[in-house]
């Protein structure tokens, strides 16, 4: 399907795109999970649990 070639190239794109670096697929799922049980809005999502931000503008 895909070769390294295009994962060593997908590596650097990322690496040179700018912005915050993307979270696992598990850790989103768990920020998600986090905010509905807990009932708080996006903008309250500690970043010190590792989730990322919920907020777009930090």
């Amino acid at each position: 399907m895909y070769g390294l070639a295009d994962r060593t190239a997908a590596a650097a794109l990322a690496e040179a795109a700018p912005g915050p670096r993307p979270v696992g697929d598990r850790l989103c799922l768990e920020g998600i999970l986090y905010v509905l049980y807990q009932d708080i809005s996006w903008q309250l999502l500690p970043l010190e649990l590792g989730f990322g931000s919920g907020s777009g503008s930090g």
